[in-house]
């Protein structure tokens, strides 16, 4: 699994071993990062596709060409989907960037400078462009090293690194959320802001480690060594061990599972597990939309007891679980 490092910058002026093109199906020259490219590389790389390539490519699908006169050894040329001409299969967008870096292994690059594909003139949705991205190569299989993804402009690049800094909470949730999936449904959590409302955190444990009738219950349980808690300050780092956009769902659960006792599964609490279920989702939708939407349930502005916020100050709010 690769790092991803962030850069602001011209993707054309990078040394690494390939850059990714964000091509058209025609692998012709065009607007944004393909004009960019084309213009940066010569002459050449047209010459290049239009020899190898004289069909063109197929949305998804990536190809590599030299690099002319740019300092990288190779161009990848991957084509995401246009969104504003109705391909909006998020599966695309994810082959992009599969394929790139298949291509990149077969011609053993190992550091691959990537745009954010598809979305500048092909208009899809800038933060769920970031979120996909960041996702796929994560998790990728690959040979390559070091994945830098390049953003245009400042407020770019913090998209960019909200959406890794994001990564380690969604996992240990996604993780509870494979634990629940699995009918380890006698878990519990309490998401929310740290004091300076600087930090996000979350305390897990079972239920029966609560007292009923506290209405502090996670400050009080019965034992306070099987409760895990994460908090935003300590980065990628969840109980000892780091937890990054590359760790799986089933690795995050394992790392809960081991903190709170290995419980034997109790598949008893249905509801709180379809609950929990729709929150999840509903936090990848609205961070995919907004970058940011993690659940608070206890921050000092937030006293609706009968609705959680993702995304503190957001107002957008979801049913709080069922008592």
């Amino acid at each position: 699994m690769p790092a991803i490092i962030p850069v602001e910058g011209d993707i054309t002026r990078l040394a690494v071993d390939a850059i990714v093109n964000a091509a058209n199906t025609s692998l012709g020259g065009g607007a944004g990062v393909n004009g960019a490219v084309h213009a940066a590389g010569g002459p050449g790389l047209l010459a290049e596709t239009g020899l190898w390539y004289p069909h063109g490519l197929g949305t998804g699908d990536a190809a590599w060409t030299t690099a002319g006169n740019l300092p990288a050894r190779w161009v990848i040329h991957a084509v995401g989907p246009n969104h504003r001409a109705g391909q909006r299969d998020r599966a695309l967008l994810v082959s992009g960037y599969r394929r790139a870096l298949e291509v990149a292994d077969s011609l053993g690059a190992r550091t691959v400078a990537f745009p954010v594909l598809s979305s500048g003139i092909f208009g899809w949705p800038f933060h769920d462009a970031v979120r996909t991205a960041v996702d796929t190569i994560a998790l990728a299989r690959t040979d390559v090293r070091e994945a830098y993804l390049v953003a245009h402009g400042a407020r770019a690049l913090q998209a960019v690194q909200t959406a890794l800094g994001v990564s380690t909470p969604l996992r240990v949730l996604q993780g509870l959320r494979e634990l629940y999936r699995r009918g380890y449904q006698q878990l519990r959590l309490q998401p929310g802001m740290s004091p300076s409302g600087t930090h996000w955190r979350i305390a897990i444990t079972t239920a029966e480690n609560l007292r009923p009738g506290d209405p502090t219950p996670f400050d009080t349980p019965r034992d306070g060594t099987r409760v895990l808690h994460y908090s935003t300050a300590d980065r990628a780092m969840v109980d000892g061990r780091e937890v990054t956009a590359g760790t799986t769902p089933t690795e995050a659960a394992a790392i809960i599972l081991d903190h709170v006792g290995n419980p034997d599964p109790e598949p008893v609490h249905p509801r709180y597990t379809a609950w929990f279920a729709s929150l999840i989702a509903e936090v990848e939708t609205a961070t995919s939309a907004t970058g940011q939407a993690l659940p608070v349930d206890h921050a000092e502005d937030v006293r609706d007891r009968d609705a959680w916020e993702l995304g503190r100050g957001s107002g957008h709010r979801h049913p709080a679980p069922p008592r």
